[in-house]
């Protein structure tokens, strides 16, 4: 079963190749969806801060 990426909808094989092209292609867009839906930034979490990931 294919997975479709659901910022440009490209079709990948497994999760892991979605996964690894949203956040490849799509950085800025995924930590902005993670960080609305979970009330998180990267700092409250140990990770770099937004601008350095996003740079």
């Amino acid at each position: 079963m294919s997975e479709c990426c659901p910022y440009c909808g490209r079709e990948y094989e497994t999760p892991t190749g979605l996964y690894t092209h949203a956040l490849t292609e799509h950085r800025a867009a995924v930590l902005s969806v993670w960080t609305d839906e979970h009330g998180i930034s990267p700092t409250q979490t140990g990770q770099q801060s937004l601008r350095e990931v996003t740079a």
